[in-house]
């Protein structure tokens, strides 16, 4: 992964969460620049999904504006403005 480029989308937001199994799947739209599309997450341990799949369910029925950051095959959707205020707190 060393040398591959990072892409970033400020302003997603979360249009649909399933989970089957191990797998979460997170479709996302907006963006600057806009983006859609679908993350695909695994998370073989129960209690660890669980604590994602809340994460990203809270995003989803809030309409919180994530950023969307992506570096080869690794995806992370982040509340930016969650991590400012609690920075600053």
């Amino acid at each position: 992964m060393k040398g591959s480029a990072v892409e970033v989308h400020q302003d997603v937001v979360i249009l649909r969460l399933a989970t089957e199994g191990d797998e979460v799947e997170v479709d996302v739209f907006g963006g600057t620049p806009p983006i859609v599309g679908t993350v695909s997450y695994t998370f073989p341990e129960a209690d660890q999904r669980m604590t994602h799949v809340e994460t990203l369910r809270g995003w989803e029925e809030a309409g919180t504006r994530l950023t969307y950051v992506r570096r080869g095959d690794e995806v992370a959707l982040i509340d930016d403005a969650a991590r400012f205020a609690d920075a600053w707190a």
